[in-house]
């Protein structure tokens, strides 16, 4: 898994702006050598090359600091990016300003900045940052235009604005469609993200109960015994509802399907976090309790046998009853999953071989049971 892939989302977000702000550092210097290049050939006041440099490397040191310090988290990156965008089309208008004659290499300049934005801007904020270069470059022209008149052929610049804004027009064209491609992969991201977790959901949970499903369950059940053969301990149930054929043939196969969801709430509702419920079988579910002792084990499944035989079902007369019989076992370092699960799964037959509803423990712990209503 990648470094970027485990930070939080605030530090992953800092993270992309960092990358963001150096590759903006690089390509800042590269605007500034072509700026320099340019006033040594003798196309660009070196003077307005020296001040551009300048504020272009304050621009990118401000920015950077903003991003490691952290002041930049308390704004959006739309907003942030746009501070940025306008700030370099700014620098870029002033030596515009210095230039009687504009050169089309500056356009160069407006335009490495505005590939920023397509990059990183919706479609929105794009058109409002590329409205402002064009004001931008108009409100250049226009300054260069009064303060020294004459300088500017008119005609030919007002041909250059044309051609600079449709330029405009067409690099944000281009943008929105960069943005619905980037919120397309988005969506599609999304659903597939949440279609996964629907699927491991649908992968480990009984449809019918809600509890985990036999496999799934059984997979955690391994987990806790590999983390009791550590030196901690855990503790199983085999809970299994008597005659539920009675209930089937008697009331239909709605009415137990009910019966076997409310069971399944009663057993899933009382337990602990670090608990869990599958529903092994039909009508059989498998409880494991998490750093718990036999006993302590056994106390919990008679307080929820004891809830199962008061609760009044939705789909059943008043008055009848369903109980359940329950076989408890603990690990033993000796024993493996499958022989665990044995050694509940015969407590659970002691169970039904005494007349039903009631809690056996494994007998090779200490062969006691807990009697039907004890705990009532």
């Amino acid at each position: 898994m990648s470094k970027e892939a485990t930070l939080p989302k605030s530090n992953k977000r800092q993270h992309v702006r960092t990358h963001i702000a150096q590759l903006a550092a690089v390509g800042s210097f590269v605007v500034i050598s072509l700026v320099i290049f340019a006033s040594v050939l003798g196309y660009v006041d070196s003077r307005a090359a020296r001040i551009f440099s300048i504020a272009v490397g304050c621009l990118v040191v401000i920015f950077y600091s903003l991003i490691i310090s952290g002041i930049s988290q308390r704004f959006s990156d739309r907003f942030f990016a746009i501070v940025q965008l306008l700030a370099a089309g700014l620098a870029i208008s002033y030596v515009v300003y210095e230039e009687a004659e504009p050169l089309l290499f500056l356009w160069a300049l407006y335009f490495t900045s505005y590939l920023f934005g397509v990059a990183t801007l919706d479609t929105i904020p794009l058109i409002a940052v590329g409205l402002c270069y064009v004001l931008f470059y108009v409100g250049a022209l226009s300054l260069s235009w009064i303060v020294r008149p004459g300088t500017l052929d008119v005609l030919r610049q007002g041909i250059q604005l044309a051609m600079f804004s449709i330029l405009v027009g067409w690099f944000t064209l281009c943008g929105a469609y960069i943005t619905g491609v980037r919120t397309e992969r988005r969506r599609a991201r999304h659903l597939l993200k949440t279609a996964l977790e629907e699927s491991e959901i649908l992968a480990s949970i009984d449809s019918l109960t809600g509890c985990y499903n036999r496999r799934y369950g059984f997979e955690q059940f391994e987990v806790e015994c590999k983390r009791a053969k550590r030196g901690g301990t855990v503790s199983i149930c085999i809970a299994d509802i008597d005659n539920f054929k009675s209930i089937n043939d008697a009331f239909g196969h709605a009415a137990g399907d009910q019966v076997l969801k409310e069971v399944a709430a009663i057993l899933s509702g009382t337990l602990r976090a670090t608990d869990f419920v599958t529903r092994y079988g039909g009508e059989e579910f498998l409880l494991v309790f998490s750093e718990t002792p036999i006993a302590a084990a056994a106390l919990i499944a008679e307080r929820l046998r004891h809830l199962v035989e008061n609760h009044s079902f939705t789909t059943l007369p008043r008055g009848r009853q369903v109980t359940i019989s329950m076989g408890v076992a603990e690990y033993r370092p000796d024993e493996n999953p499958d022989g665990m699960f044995l050694l509940a799964d015969r407590a659970l037959y002691q169970a039904k071989d005494e007349g039903r509803n009631r809690v056996c423990q494994d007998i090779s712990h200490s062969n006691i049971k807990v009697e039907a209503g004890v705990l009532a």
